[in-house]
């Protein structure tokens, strides 16, 4: 694995490695022991929450265990920003890729979660990319500038940089949308696992983020004093029942009770479609 942090990033007081190549070249990641200091939370309450959820996590795609991987060479962890003493006492030295750092956030459930998720993308994740292109596209206008035939060959390469990330944007969105269209010209409802699959973010994940959208209502209970939320029924806020975008079924169980089914129609379909695309969240 070819980790390697060549600088920092300044972001809400914390000083942020800029680590690339775990997940392939070019590809920022981020450390939990870096999230934990963003969020404002102890590396063991972030850990605990990536255990306890680890099967909304891709091994080797959205998170690697470096204390796994590394395999006792403490000098590569060091480097990192690690002690001696943290190094021994983890369980889990856990890196995220972009993709898992948004999993991960997705789990936290609060709006401050959300804001720092939104604002952390932006200055972190897009930034090598950023600055690769801005510097490129400085070296083609200085060829341009100068003319020539390699001046020629500058202004078609400035052209394709240009409009390269509207092409891939389209290539990008085009096996989703065509598999989306075809699903939703069914005209049929759907249930969360159809749809999460359709989508390609998963039955569990999607029903968290509609959760953290507030169209998925969430119960509540006390404890000690605590409130705590829970997932058990998944029914959606009324104004989006009276929407038409969700119909609400109860289904028999063998023990004589009632227990309520969700399910989104055409139109609620093509409204979760377009407000998670609108979220950055698929």
């Amino acid at each position: 694995m070819k980790l390697r942090a060549k600088s920092y990033t300044e972001f809400m007081g914390v000083k942020v490695p800029n680590l690339e190549g775990a997940f392939g070249e070019g590809k920022r990641c981020v450390l939990v022991k870096t999230v934990a200091d963003i969020h404002e939370q102890e590396v063991k309450e972030i850990n605990r929450l990536i255990n306890s959820n680890i099967d909304e996590f891709e091994i080797g795609v959205d998170i690697i265990d470096l204390k796994i991987v590394v395999r006792g060479n403490h000098y590569k962890l060091e480097q990192l920003g690690f002690t001696k003493m943290e190094i021994s006492k983890a369980n889990n030295i856990y890196l995220l890729s972009e993709q898992g750092y948004i999993a991960l956030v997705q789990l936290m459930r609060t709006d401050r979660a959300k804001t720092i998720r939104k604002e952390f993308r932006r200055k972190y994740f897009a930034m090598r990319e950023q600055i690769n292109q801005e510097q490129i596209e400085k070296e083609l206008v200085y060829k341009i500038y100068k003319g020539g035939q390699e001046g020629i060959s500058a202004s078609k390469q400035l052209v394709e940089m240009e409009t390269r990330p509207l092409i891939e944007k389209i290539k990008e969105q085009e096996p989703k949308v065509e598999v989306y269209e075809r699903f939703i010209d069914k005209g049929k409802n759907s249930d969360f696992s159809l749809l999460g699959k359709t989508l390609g973010i998963g039955r569990n994940r999607l029903m968290q983020m509609l959760r953290d959208l507030k169209i998925l209502q969430e119960d509540e209970y006390l404890s000690m004093g605590v409130k705590f939320y829970g997932a058990k029924h998944n029914i959606p806020e009324q104004k989006y029942i009276d929407k038409e975008y969700f119909v609400v079924r109860q289904k028999a169980l063998k023990n004589g009770r009632y227990k309520p089914v969700t399910l989104i129609t055409p139109k609620g379909q093509e409204y979760i479609y377009k407000k998670l695309s609108k979220e950055g969240l698929i």
